[in-house]
């Protein structure tokens, strides 16, 4: 006798459409960045430092602003040598 196995649970859904899109009026508009290899309707997941596409693994670095380094201490010239 053949028995079949129990499901595994309950399927993960998607993203939900309100956090994508923006309606305003009668124009929608996409609030999250496409992937660029996999086309429309493939978004990217933002992350702290990158882009990410889960269906192709494109990523996308996010340019990170250089740290505010304290301001260096003019220095002395040395008198120049003679020979």
């Amino acid at each position: 006798m053949f028995v079949m196995a129990e499901p595994a649970g309950k399927k993960k859904s998607g993203v939900k459409k309100s956090t994508v899109y923006k309606i305003e009026g009668s124009s929608i508009s996409r609030l999250k960045k496409m992937c660029p290899r996999c086309g429309a309707g493939n978004f990217l997941a933002e992350h702290a430092n990158r882009f990410h596409c889960g269906r192709c693994k494109y990523t996308i670095f996010k340019k990170q602003e250089p740290a505010a380094q304290p301001a260096a201490a003019p220095q002395a010239e040395a008198p120049p040598k003679t020979p």
